[in-house]
Parts: C-alpha cells; sequence; structure tokens
C-alpha cells in the first residue's frame, strides 16, 4: 500500500551534473585488469555443517600480501575514476546530443546552470506486517513519469538528509525503512519500495542504484535479488556474520542466523550481479569481510558490470556519486 502525502524540500549540499556521463563510452568490466586472489581452500565445520572459503588468509589485514591485494584493488578502483575523467574531458569525445523523446529533466531554471527547479514528495508505504515505509522522492518540478528515467535510492536514517541535493536527470530516493531482526524481511521491505518505483514509472530495475553505509540490507539485496538493480555501491557493511566466530556458537539456531545473515556466503559463481563499488575503512573489522566479498564477486559475476573496492578513506562522496551515476546512465 502507498500513499503520497505532503512535499518535503531537502537542504543542499552539492550538485552533480548528470547528463555529463550518458554519452560516455567506457570499458566493460573485463577490460579491467583486476588483481589475481590465490585461493586457498580452508574448510569451517560447524554443527554438522561444512563451508569452504577460499579467502580465509584476507582477514589478517596486517599480512604484507592482504595489504598488497587492497592496494592493487584500490589502484583498479582509481583507474575506472581516471578513465571517466579523460573521456569526460577528451576533445574527441563527442558532445551530447538531445534524445528523440524529450528528457525527463527541463531546461535549466534555477540559481545552477544545469540545474532545474526541484521538489520532494513524500510516499507512504506500508510493509507486509503493517510496518510504515517513508521514502522521499526528490525530481524535477515538471518531471514525467516514463519508466526510464535513471534513479539513485539511499537507505537513511528518520529524517537524514541524503548525500546530494540532486542530480540532474536522475530522481533520488530516500527510503526510511523499519528495523528488522531478519534480513528476508528487509528485502521484502526494499522489494516494495522498488515495485512501487517501477509501477509508478518512475524508474526501472535496470535504471536504478542502491547506496548504503552501516547497513547489511544493501549486501543481502546485492547477493539475494541482483536483478532488482544495476548498480550498488555499499560502505561499511556486514558481509560475513560467521567471521571469526566458528566454535563459538551457543547452538544450531544461532548458527543458521549468522548464516542467514552473511551475503558473502550466498555469491554464486556466474550470477549477473549488479556494478558494485564496495567501501570500507581499513581500521574497520569489515574491512576484511569487504576484501573476501570483492575478490569472490570479481570470480562470481557473468554480467559483465566493474566490481571494484576502494579503501573508504580515499574516496570522495562525489566519486561515489559519479560511479552510480554512470553505471545507471547505461
Amino acid at each position: 500500500m502507498w500513499e503520497k502525502t505532503s512535499p518535503l524540500m531537502l537542504p543542499s549540499r552539492f550538485l552533480v551534473t548528470f547528463l555529463a556521463f550518458a554519452s560516455l563510452p567506457f570499458p566493460a568490466a573485463d577490460a579491467f585488469d583486476y588483481p589475481q586472489a590465490e585461493k586457498k581452500p580452508v574448510i569451517e565445520s560447524c554443527f554438522g555443517v561444512d563451508l569452504v572459503d577460499n579467502y580465509v588468509w584476507m582477514e589478517n589485514r596486517s599480512d604484507p600480501l592482504v595489504q598488497a591485494y587492497a592496494k592493487a584493488q584500490g589502484e583498479v578502483t582509481r583507474k575506472y575514476f581516471d578513465t571517466l575523467r579523460t573521456k569526460r574531458k577528451s576533445p574527441s569525445t563527442p558532445p551530447s546530443t538531445p534524445p528523440s523523446t524529450p528528457p525527463s529533466t527541463p531546461p535549466s531554471t534555477s540559481t545552477s546552470p544545469s540545474s532545474g527547479a526541484k521538489r520532494t514528495d513524500e510516499i507512504a508505504l506500508t510493509a507486509s506486517d503493517g510496518s510504515p515505509i517513508r521514502l522521499r522522492l526528490r525530481q524535477t518540478e515538471n518531471f514525467r513519469p516514463d519508466g526510464d528515467t535513471p534513479a539513485i535510492f539511499f537507505i537513511v536514517k528518520k529524517d537524514a538528509p541524503l548525500l546530494v541535493e540532486s542530480l540532474d536527470g536522475v530522481s533520488l530516493v530516500a527510503a526510511e525503512l523499519p528495523e528488522r531482526k531478519d534480513a528476508q524481511t528487509s528485502i521484502d521491505d526494499l522489494s516494495l519500495c522498488v515495485r512501487y518505483l517501477v509501477e509508478q514509472k518512475i524508474t526501472r530495475p535496470d535504471r536504478l542504484a542502491l547506496f548504503a553505509t552501516e547497513n547489511s540490507l544493501a549486501a543481502d539485496v546485492l547477493t539475494q535479488q541482483p536483478w532488482l538493480l544495476r548498480a550498488v555501491a555499499v560502505k561499511a557493511a556486514q558481509f560475513d556474520a560467521l567471521q571469526g566466530v566458528f566454535g563459538n556458537m551457543a547452538d544450531r539456531a544461532q548458527f543458521n542466523q549468522a548464516l542467514a545473515n552473511s551475503p558473502y556466503r550466498r555469491l554464486r559463481d556466474g550470477q549477473p550481479y549488479p556494478a558494485v563499488l564496495l567501501l570500507a575503512d581499513f581500521s574497520s573489522p569489515n574491512f576484511s569481510q569487504s576484501l573476501k566479498t570483492i575478490a569472490r564477486l570479481q570470480s562470481a559475476t557473468s554480467s559483465g558490470h566493474p566490481v571494484l573496492f576502494q579503501d573508504a578513506a580515499t574516496i570522495t562522496d562525489a566519486e561515489l556519486l559519479e560511479f552510480l551515476a554512470h553505471e545507471i546512465a547505461h
């Protein structure tokens, strides 16, 4: 269920122009020289369940090999952004031409030469158990729903501002989701939001990006329902609730819950995963989980979309948005 309520204006932080990315050619994911992660299978057993982990060796952040691997991953990510900017600035890059149909973003009319008047609408959804879900939808004043407009979906806390005030040519969605104890119910909540956006022709899955920080839901959706999204950026998320706790489980129920809350363990070879950018601070316990996950994703995905990793301290909010905007422009 959903209900549209009163408009709400978000505070401005900075403006990023989306249309600059839309016409840029870019190498496919297989054009990137991902660093090779050595597979060292370790069988971990608990309550009669054997799980094979090829990347346990990455859990030791003080290991020079782990540090070198993380550095090499960061260099691949930096190359991605350098290539994007080079092509954007190159005189050989043809200028963007107007589409044959009217764009969803109208000509500039407000304070910035590249921005149109914006509005934010509040949407009230109801989860299957009756819990309220609040969406704040940021669009151009004259937005025309056609199902083709790119959108970035932010998972936020109550009344938190978006990472950016507006992106030209992109709908921004701030979602305040209920606190859940199980991953599947949280995924159902997000699926409800995506279904609303699609049914209302605000966007479609292959034009939708998701960003979340310190929230495992983005990781859960990435590994369980990757077809819902075209691009995902995740910062400081927990990917492996089982890391370091084998042998310390109180009972089988606790083990099953930890396994269910471990997106890393659900990655499957040959799955067409969306474009991914994982961010983690080197000092965080989640750093090694993100590093293991990126190695597994690069090995598993069949989509051809980039799968990138970066130390969160070395990337800016503008670059994060640049990644998402570029990926959903194509």
